[in-house]
């Protein structure tokens, strides 16, 4: 049996206000370190 690598993602919730969007990218800037396969976005 081969093993796999890990593969993570992560999503986010829009930012409401320009303080929770700094948030946002402070936190987008720290979990690329771990090589995410990719992020998103969730709308609705």
């Amino acid at each position: 049996m081969q093993s796999q690598a890990l593969q993570i993602s992560y999503e986010f919730f829009p930012p409401r206000t320009p303080a929770m969007t700094r948030r946002l990218w402070r936190a987008v800037g720290q979990l690329e370190r771990l090589d995410p396969q990719f992020f998103s976005m969730t709308y609705g």
